[in-house]
């Protein structure tokens, strides 16, 4: 029987406390035990499915974008901006966003995914800077 992992502990232990109390004996808790299979968690069918489900977000954060006038306005102004301009936007931003990290990087060591997440941000922006 193939079951998962939280499963097999309310069945083994049932087939322990069936074996005390004397509702089974020790060798058909032995074959009960042994036919039992725990499942193992498919992480690469998750990662699949979060990558298709992060690529739909992304058509639809661009389509959204590019619906709304005032953004595509907003979107054309700082593509027409100068370079200066640009760069020192940039640069302000990824040094707060690195300056957040690194800062809640020592308050928040366990939260090591979103600390990452949020340096990574800020590696993003200092492309973008360049």
């Amino acid at each position: 029987m193939k079951i998962a992992k939280s499963q097999a502990k309310i069945l083994f232990s049932a087939l322990d406390e069936w074996n005390n109390t004397g509702l089974l004996d020790d060798n058909t808790t032995i074959l009960l035990k042994n036919d039992i299979e725990i499942l193992n968690f498919d992480w690469k069918k998750l990662a699949r499915y979060s990558f298709w489900i992060s690529l739909i977000c992304i058509v639809i954060a661009i389509n959204a974008i590019l619906s709304d006038r005032y953004l595509r306005e907003l979107l054309e102004y700082i593509f027409n901006a100068p370079y200066l301009l640009k760069f020192i936007t940039l640069s302000t931003l990824s040094g707060i966003i690195y300056f957040v990290g690194f800062k809640r990087q020592q308050q928040k060591p366990e939260k090591i995914f979103s600390n990452g997440a949020i340096l990574f941000l800020g590696v993003l922006t200092t492309a973008c800077a360049i």
